[in-house]
């Protein structure tokens, strides 16, 4: 029988890309370990709960994700699932440009008169 570990990450936005970055080589810790010739079946590690808040709900459930149906996407350090979102897709301009966050006149107006 496996060592059963349980993984819950913190939120904050800030930490998002540090947490990402410290699962990774958790995942990567963990595989050579078991992988090792040395490693007996009882002393292989197994993720059983994963699990965060905010940033890290976002971390947990691509961590979850990958490693279910794709681990070989979290193989490479600058190149996978992890890293991605966190360092490579985070624009704050897409996120500013968002017509969501742009107010309408009407709403400007209204500001104005209160």
């Amino acid at each position: 029988m496996c060592q059963k570990l349980a993984i819950v990450i913190s939120g904050a936005v800030s930490l998002g890309s540090y947490e990402a970055g410290v699962m990774y080589e958790i995942i990567n810790a963990i595989g050579q370990h078991n992988s090792h010739e040395d490693t007996k079946r009882k002393e292989r590690i197994e993720i059983d709960v994963i699990t965060g808040a905010s940033a890290g709900g976002m971390t947990a459930v691509i961590t979850a994700q990958k490693l279910l149906y794709e681990a070989s996407a979290l193989s490479d350090p600058y190149n996978n699932h992890l890293y991605k979102p966190w360092m490579q897709d985070v624009d704050i301009e897409g996120l500013l440009d968002s017509p969501r966050w742009r107010p309408n006149r009407r709403e400007v107006a209204c500001r104005k008169e209160n």
